[in-house]
């Protein structure tokens, strides 16, 4: 999300969705040429501990993983829906 300033946001205006990602996205910011590469690190595996411990737990609840074969049907059908994705710059 990108907005022109915090007031404009709370009220609903000037703001644009950049991006709807899921879990596996990265935080924007690490693509900031001033970020430093310390705390880009930091960020992703800050996520990804966040991200294994969700899967701990749904793991504890009784949820099963994908198994490879499923794994590789949504690669496939990911594959084949990003062909029909507008081109960005």
């Amino acid at each position: 999300m990108k907005f022109s300033h915090i007031d404009a946001l709370m009220r609903g205006d000037a703001f644009t969705i950049l991006e709807v990602n899921g879990a596996s996205s990265e935080a924007t910011h690490i693509w900031d040429r001033e970020t430093r590469l310390g705390e880009i690190f930091t960020t992703l595996l800050k996520q990804y501990r966040i991200l294994y411990a969700i899967g701990a737990e749904q793991k504890k609840r009784g949820h099963k993983p994908p198994s490879l074969r499923a794994l590789l049907r949504a690669w496939r059908q990911e594959k084949q829906l990003i062909q029909h994705y507008p081109e960005t710059d």
